[in-house]
Formats: C-alpha cells, structure tokens, sequence
C-alpha cells in the first residue's frame, strides 16, 4: 500500500513539475531551484553563525546552497527526474522512510540569509516533505549574518534575530517588534527570558493551527505576519481557547482581527 502511495505522489508532484516548467518557459522565466549564490552578496555578509540543530519552517526553504545550478528541481522542490529513474526511486524510498515510525531521523543541512533557507544536505527530503505538505523539518543550520544598515529589510532581520535569542524559533517574526513583549508577558515570562524546550513545545501546539489557518486564509501576507496575528487573538482569548479552536473558527477570528486591528498590529 505505502509503495503505490509514494508512487502516486512522486507522479503527482512530477507532474506539478512539468506543469511549471511549461508555464514559465512560456513566460521566459526560469522554472529551476533557486540558487543562493545568485540571491546573496557575499560581501554584505557581516557574519557566519553555527545555530545546531533546529525545527525549521519548511515552506521559508526556498532553494540550494550549490555552486552550481540545480535543475532536477523545478523552484518548489517538486521533482524533475522521470517516474523509471533512479532518482524517482529514491526519492519514493525517502517517502517511505518518512512514513515510517522512525521518520526521517537526519536533519538536513543548510544555510539561512534573512529569513530563507538553501539547502546544502537534503534536497531530496525537501522535496518529499513539501509534496506531502509537511510544515517543520529538522536541520542543522548555518546562520549568515548581513551587515546592518538602515534598509527596512535588514533592520526587521536585526529585530527578528533579538527574538530568536529568546525563542530559537523562526516562525517568531513580527512586524511590529513590541509584539514580541507582548508574546512574553501572556507567556508569563520576563521581557528577557529565554524559553525553555517546553515552552516552545507549549506554544507551538497552540500556535501551529493559529499559523495553518493563517496561510489558508491569506497566504504569503505582506504586511502582518502569523505571529502578529497570534498576539492580536491574545488579546481576546487564552492560550487554552486558541488550542481548541478549530481551522475555520481561527480564519474567522483572524479575518475580525485583521479587520479591526490591523493598523495597531503594524504601527
């Protein structure tokens, strides 16, 4: 039974991958896996930081970390290799794997630039967790630091790193740097207090459906993001009722969140 399943997913995101290769050759664009050598300046790097190992958004993983350009991949990970290769049977092992009580145990290797992952270990992975839509995957990650300047970008990304110290948490991003105060105090925790593995874990578990009704709702929204909206929702509710909400009652309660408070979100 698992093998027909990892069959038919590697021929449906096969699919979906010579789908977006005719659609953006007809538009002259470029289908393939991003590469972060054509996306970083190396020379406004300020610094390179080991983090270890750490759960990861997957869908802020966005290309490679290779020298050199990458096209069994189209730029969602999906698969390029026909369904008879070696690589497709790989690739079906790996769903395999991750279906299995073990799981996929080796955390993939990468390196982070502002927010955005490139794999260096573990392209095939990636591509197995976002077919299936896996939201977190473990990996040991190599921070590259920008120099700061007063672009928007680079500030919010300083801010941003305050709150990791804090949290280790990616998902943690605000556009409105006060929020993260606010996220400490319904947390009962002092402004500087770093959290514990169990208090990632406690928030996560409530977080995670506030996150996935989020970007059901709204997708990539630009100006407030699901941590700002997770803090507006405690203004309301407790920990426990968030919890226990189920997706279409949080899309609701986030739609009258952003209705009426988005503009104190992000000032």
């Amino acid at each position: 039974m698992f093998t027909t399943e990892a069959r038919d997913l590697y021929a449906c995101a096969y699919a979906n991958a010579r789908k977006t290769v005719n659609d953006f050759q007809k538009m002259s664009a470029d289908p393939y896996l991003n590469e972060m050598y054509n996306e970083v300046d190396d020379s406004t790097v300020a610094e390179r930081m080991d983090l270890g190992i750490l759960e990861i958004p997957v869908r802020q993983i966005v290309g490679s970390a290779s020298d050199f350009p990458e096209m069994q991949y189209t730029y969602d990970f999906m698969p390029l290799a026909d369904a008879n290769s070696e690589f497709a049977a790989a690739w079906c092992q790996l769903y395999l794997e991750y279906l299995s009580d073990k799981g996929l145990t080796t955390p993939i290797e990468c390196v982070e630039y502002m927010g955005r992952f490139y794999v260096v270990d573990g392209k095939k992975r990636v591509s197995v967790l976002k077919a299936h839509g896996e939201i977190r995957v473990q990996a040991h990650v190599t921070r590259l630091v920008p120099a700061y300047s007063n672009e928007k970008q680079v500030k919010q990304y300083y801010e941003f790193m305050k709150c990791f110290s804090k949290t280790r948490l990616y998902q943690v991003v605000f556009s409105n740097a006060a929020n993260f105060e606010k996220l400490q105090n319904a947390m009962g925790l002092a402004p500087e207090k770093e959290w514990t593995d169990m208090e990632r874990y406690h928030f996560m578990f409530t977080f995670a459906g506030v996150e996935r009704a989020y970007f059901e709702l709204l997708g990539e929204y630009a100006s407030v993001t699901a941590a700002d909206v997770f803090v507006a929702l405690l203004d309301k509710y407790s920990f426990s009722k968030i919890r226990a909400m189920l997706t279409q009652d949080l899309e609701k309660e986030i739609g009258d969140v952003l209705g009426l408070n988005a503009h104190n979100m992000v000032a």
